[in-house]
């Protein structure tokens, strides 16, 4: 019989019948380190609706993200004819953050593409990796934590970072937008959108149509705090 099997499925029981409970609530009911608890969270966090905040594991019950290298297969022309405005506001000598998505990626192969004299930074590493082909643009990765079903960079040394830089333009990905809210799904991706957002003189954010209507398990800001939407919803007035 394998333990550690069994025991996530444990692990995973609990959580969804109780909804919300602290490391060491785990740790006393299945009889292990909370050091053994948090490794197994790691786990159950890349594979589905299980959330860690805090000291306290959340189980999510909203739609939960789908992995990345499926987004980037749905909707790819509407997102490339958002990827070419979005580019449109670029201005040679711009300092821009890049934040990880499937659009935004769409995005960096433009600028790897047809950049040059910009200063980027992403916490994307997907997106560092298109953006290093173009020699004639400056490419910044954040540091900090991985994960692992979005190769993107989180936790509090990328916080660190953020907040000691100064950018023009900050273009930003969300999980939904409903009700004038925007959303996003991972807690710690939230707080590096929210440093992200401190520092920079214009916030864009890039959603394609199936976007809206649509919750996610953290709100990350108001309409009113980003400069611009860009969105083939605009575009096209049948969607």
């Amino acid at each position: 019989m394998d333990l550690k099997k069994v025991r996530l499925e444990l692990l995973k029981d609990l959580i969804r019948e109780s909804k919300k409970l602290s490391i060491k609530e785990l740790s006393e009911k299945l009889g292990v380190s909370e050091i053994t608890i948090r490794r197994d969270i790691s786990i159950l966090q890349s594979k589905g609706n299980i959330l860690l905040d805090r000291g306290f594991v959340i189980y999510n019950e909203m739609q939960h993200e789908l992995i990345f290298n499926s987004r980037i297969h749905l909707n790819v022309e509407g997102k490339a004819k958002i990827a070419q405005l979005a580019f449109d506001r670029i201005k040679s000598g711009d300092v821009i953050a890049l934040d990880l998505g499937s659009t935004t990626l769409e995005l960096a192969k433009l600028i790897a593409e047809k950049s040059e004299n910009l200063t980027v930074f992403t916490s994307s590493l997907q997106i560092a990796n298109v953006l290093v082909k173009n020699e004639k643009i400056d490419v910044y990765i954040i540091p900090g934590k991985v994960r692992n079903t979005e190769l993107s960079i989180c936790g509090s040394l990328a916080i660190e970072l953020i907040n000691k830089l100064h950018f023009d333009l900050f273009f930003m990905s969300v999980a939904g937008i409903k009700e004038g809210l925007l959303y996003e799904y991972i807690i710690e991706e939230s707080e590096v959108k929210k440093s992200f957002m401190k520092q920079s003189k214009r916030i864009i954010v890039l959603a394609d149509y199936t976007k809206f209507g649509k919750t996610a398990l953290i709100k990350v800001c108001n309409e009113s705090q980003v400069s611009e939407i860009i969105s083939d919803r605009k575009l096209d007035g049948t969607r």
